[in-house]
């Protein structure tokens, strides 16, 4: 079967959708696009490639389009046959090699099942929203914080898709920091808040990175003199700088044993020190121990999908209540039905891939060695 072309005045609606008609030539473009489109009908036809897929030619458009955007800064680039021959050769290596040759891992997830599809829905919906409550918290980190913890369960979502469930687990694992950091300053007074801005100039300082020196250097001292009230040490810089904002955003006399680092400070602040192991187990796959490359694909699959749920219940109120303020009446009933409708499902298929977990980890546990 011929590939489908898609006709000059689409390629041509297209770029002016993407606004780069001013930077790509239609006519090179088209003539790029056709001639590697028939490249490819031909390798098939001649069995230099066996493939059964239908040749989705918006693809190979799209590495055409790209070719020639890469290209569109470049001067003194003189379009002759020889050169124009040259994208097409370059067209047709790198669709025939990623699209049809490339090694795919598969994933032990559908993105059509429900299991996936409805956290997707939430987190997609979400993502789109965020452009309407950045301008209603220009100033605030929180909602920074609040974005990259969303963007990173989205990022958790495909990799599970894509088979790649270790690199899930690890990437939760910043999730999950993040999220702490996000609930503790949540709950915090102002004080916490402004503390947790200071230390991101203390870090910005410690590496050297504020361009004026004599403000550099003022800041160390009124660093140094925090610590010192602290009774901490030299050596205690970077855990001081890292975690010390807490003194002022939680009551860390009332935390037993609290020491400035992530599991027996944030971790605790946050009120999530049951995720201890899980975070520990991140860890090692995140430094590539034996446990990253003798790791079992089911296994690390379900903990990915469990925790990345776990953090979403957390988060999602977080984002719903800056959503419905954000947004007049009839947006936020519409919301607010749709969650209905999502949140009740979601919740249950949580409980039933945890039990399923649980099950099966009890199972493999009691098997004969």
């Amino acid at each position: 079967m011929k590939t489908i072309l898609i006709s000059k005045e689409l390629v041509a609606k297209t770029l002016e959708n993407l606004k780069m008609e001013d930077k790509v030539s239609l006519e090179i473009l088209y003539r790029v696009y056709f001639e590697a489109c028939s490249a490819i009908d031909y390798l098939k036809d001649n069995k230099v490639i066996a493939t059964y897929q239908i040749i989705n030619s918006s693809i190979i458009l799209n590495y055409a389009i790209g070719e020639l955007l890469y290209l569109s800064d470049k001067k003194d680039i003189k379009y002759d046959e020889t050169f124009i021959a040259g994208l097409v050769n370059r067209v047709v290596d790198k669709f025939v090699t990623i699209e049809l040759f490339s090694i795919k891992t598969h994933g032990l997830y559908s993105k059509y099942s429900p299991v996936i599809s409805n956290i997707m829905t939430m987190i997609s919906f979400m993502l789109s929203s965020l452009p309407i409550i950045r301008a209603k918290n220009k100033n605030d980190i929180r909602f920074d914080i609040l974005e990259k913890v969303i963007f990173l369960a989205r990022c958790i979502v495909d990799l599970i898709l894509a088979g790649f469930e270790t690199e899930a687990f690890s990437t939760w694992r910043t999730m999950h920091e993040s999220e702490c950091i996000l609930l503790v300053l949540v709950k915090t007074k102002k004080e916490g808040l402004d503390a947790y801005l200071r230390h991101m100039v203390y870090s910005l300082a410690f590496r050297n990175a504020i361009e004026d020196k004599t403000k550099q250097d003022n800041i160390f001292i009124e660093l140094k003199e925090k610590m010192k009230a602290h009774d901490l040490k030299s050596k205690d810089m970077k855990k001081f700088i890292e975690y010390g904002w807490l003194y002022d955003a939680v009551e860390t006399n009332k935390i037993d044993g609290f020491k400035l680092n992530f599991r027996n400070g944030l971790e605790v602040a946050a009120g999530l020190s049951n995720y201890a192991k899980w975070y520990e187990m991140s860890s090692e796959i995140a430094h590539s121990s034996p446990l990253l490359i003798f790791s079992r694909k089911e296994y690390f699959a379900k903990a990915s999908l469990i925790n990345l749920y776990e953090s979403f219940f957390r988060v999602e109120p977080i984002f719903t209540n800056l959503y419905v303020k954000s947004v007049d009446e009839a947006s936020k009933k519409r919301y607010l039905e749709m969650r209905n409708a999502y949140m009740q499902d979601i919740k249950e298929i949580y409980i039933e891939e945890r039990n399923k977990f649980i099950a099966s980890n009890k199972a493999k546990s009691h098997s004969p060695s």
